[in-house]
C-alpha cells in the first residue's frame, strides 16, 4: 500500500530540508512524496528539486501561489497512492509515524487514523496525546464530538492518515483562510465510516508564538467566521446531540477573531456586534462546560461584558510574545 505524503511549501527555505529528511527516513518506505511549491519566492522550490534529483519518490510541482488549501488540493489531485498524508514544510515527523498509522488503519479497516503530536516551542515541547487506547475506533459522530472538544481527533490535517477516497467529495477552501484544517478534516470525517486512534506522539508542530491569536485581523478572518457559522448551522442540524460542543468550539474561534483585531488595531464593529451577541446568547453553554478551560470561560465573560476587556487581558498576558 502506497502513501502519498503531500508537503505544501511556501517561503520555507530554512525548514524544508529538515522536513523532507524526516519523511525520506520513514521506516515505512512505500511512499510518494509530493512537494507542492506554492509560488515560493525564496529557494524552497530549488531545495525540493535538489532532493527530488536524488530520491525518485519525491515529485515537485511548481505552481502559482493560491494558499495552503489549494496546494493540498493540488497534491491530492496528483497523488497516486492508496492513502494520503499531509506534512507542513516547517514541521517534521518521527521516523515511525507512517508505519504506526498504516498498521493502525489496516488493523481496524478504518478510513482515517489519527495520532498524537508535539507542540515545539523552541526551548520545550508539549505532548498532545489522548486517553483513548491505540486502536480505539470511532464513528463519525464520535469523531465530530472530539473535534469540537479539541481532544482525541483534533482538527489538524497533518497528524492523520486517510484513505484516498475520503477526499473525492472534499471541497478545499480557496485562499489562506484561518481554519482551513477544520474544514478539510470535518469533510473527511463526514465522508468516512470508521476513524481510529493511535497512541503516542509522532508529529512535531513548530510553534512561532504562544498567543490565542497569532496574526492580526484581516479579510481572511471574516471568511473564516462565515465558514464557522455555516458549518455550525449544518452540524447542529445533523448532530443535535452535539449542539453544545459545536457552539462552544465556535465561540472560542470568535474570541480569537476579536483578539486578532486588537493585535493590529483593525476593528470591524459590525462583526464585533455579531460575536458579542452570539456569546451573550450562549454564555451558559461555555460557563457550565466541564472540558472548557477557565481561561476560555473567563474570556467569554469578558467578551459578554465588554470586548475591550478581552483584548486588554490578552495584551497584558502575552505582552512578551
Amino acid at each position: 500500500m502506497m502513501i502519498s505524503v503531500i508537503v505544501p511549501a511556501y517561503q520555507v527555505e530554512k525548514d524544508i530540508e529538515r522536513c523532507l529528511r524526516s519523511i525520506i527516513n520513514q521506516t515505512y518506505k512505500n511512499l510518494e512524496i509530493l512537494v507542492i511549491d506554492d509560488g515560493s519566492k525564496d529557494s524552497s522550490g530549488d531545495i525540493a528539486d535538489k532532493y527530488a534529483a536524488v530520491d525518485s519518490r519525491i515529485k515537485v510541482i511548481h505552481k502559482k501561489n493560491q494558499g495552503l488549501p489549494q496546494a493540498r488540493k493540488t497534491g491530492v489531485e496528483n497523488a497516486t497512492g492508496d492513502y494520503i498524508g499531509f506534512v507542513d514544510a516547517d514541521d517534521w515527523i518521527e521516523p515511525d509515524m507512517y508505519q504506526c498509522l498504516m498498521d493502525n488503519i489496516l488493523k481496524n479497516n478504518s478510513d482515517i487514523a489519527s495520532i498524537g503530536f508535539f507542540m515545539d516551542y523552541g526551548n520545550h515541547s508539549d505532548n498532545i496525546d489522548f486517553p483513548l487506547k491505540s486502536g480505539d475506533v470511532l464513528t463519525p459522530e464520535q469523531a465530530i464530538s472530539f473535534i469540537h472538544k479539541r481532544s482525541e481527533v483534533m482538527t489538524y490535517a497533518w497528524n492523520k492518515l486517510y484513505k484516498k477516497e475520503v477526499f473525492y467529495k472534499v471541497n478545499f477552501p480557496k485562499g489562506n483562510i484561518i481554519g482551513e484544517d477544520y474544514s478539510i478534516v470535518l469533510q473527511a470525517v463526514l465522508h468516512s465510516k470508521k476513524i481510529s486512534v493511535c497512541s503516542g506522539c509522532k508529529y512535531h508542530y513548530i510553534q512561532a508564538a504562544t498567543t490565542m491569536s497569532k496574526g492580526g485581523f484581516n479579510e481572511e478572518r471574516i471568511v473564516s467566521y462565515n465558514m464557522y457559522m455555516s458549518y455550525r448551522k449544518k452540524l447542529v442540524a445533523q448532530f443535535p446531540a452535539l449542539k453544545k460542543e459545536i457552539i462552544n468550539y465556535g465561540m472560542i474561534e470568535e474570541m480569537a477573531i476579536i483578539v486578532s483585531m486588537g493585535k493590529n488595531q483593525k476593528y470591524d464593529q459590525k462583526l464585533i456586534r455579531k460575536i458579542v451577541v452570539d456569546i451573550r446568547q450562549n454564555l451558559d453553554k461555555i460557563i457550565f462546560c466541564s472540558y472548557v478551560s477557565m481561561v476560555f470561560k473567563l474570556s467569554a465573560v469578558m467578551t459578554a461584558i465588554n470586548y475591550k476587556i478581552l483584548i486588554k487581558m490578552y495584551k497584558l498576558r502575552y505582552s512578551g510574545s
